[in-house]
């Protein structure tokens, strides 16, 4: 009999899980985003990305594979920079567009799931760090030491930003800075 703590539905909470925010519902019954949210949660070192805003932002949806390659690059055990020339092998023939688009994506992946893994181990939290990244601009500043600063913000204010990557109307900067003007404006 499998030990209930450290496994959900046949995995095992201690393994790594990347997972899209962005879901494919083809079903009636599909579960609730925040009930998944949550039990993806339960996975010690996992990942969400809002993969369809970040594709969005490189330049075409059809890019969310690479945004989730990208958030899954730490864990493979050859370079980036092999991940890479694939991609530009897979797309060059078609254009250079392609190649920027699906490069940028994969940057981008791997840029938020860098803020994600940093959040949890400053102990922002599952749902604030799923906000953060959720509302962080890919091609802005991302500083990994003000997280000490958003987690006051969230403290203070959980609900502050949205709870999914398609409520994210304004991408911001992960800066202290940023944290501390949304604090003293009242935003929170």
């Amino acid at each position: 009999m499998p030990n209930l703590s450290t496994t959900y539905l046949g995995l095992n909470l201690k393994n790594p899980l990347v997972a899209s925010a962005s879901p494919f519902i083809n079903i009636p019954d599909y579960p609730h985003v925040g009930d998944l949210y949550r039990r993806i949660a339960a996975f010690e070192r996992h990942v969400i990305v809002d993969s369809e805003g970040l594709a969005r932002i490189a330049g075409s949806p059809k890019a969310q594979n690479m945004v989730v390659l990208g958030a899954a690059m730490h864990l493979f055990p050859f370079k980036r920079e092999t991940c890479l020339e694939f991609v530009e092998m897979m797309f060059k023939a078609k254009s250079e567009k392609l190649v920027k688009t699906n490069t940028e994506a994969f940057a981008f992946g791997e840029r938020i799931s860098a803020l994600f893994r940093a959040g949890l181990e400053a102990g922002l939290g599952a749902d604030p760090t799923r906000r953060l990244c959720f509302a962080a601009d890919p091609r802005g500043e991302i500083e990994t030491d003000s997280l000490d600063a958003w987690k006051t913000l969230f403290e203070k204010h959980p609900t502050i930003l949205p709870n999914d990557g398609w409520g994210a109307k304004e991408r911001i900067p992960i800066t202290r800075a940023k944290a501390e003007e949304i604090l003293a404006e009242g935003k929170a």
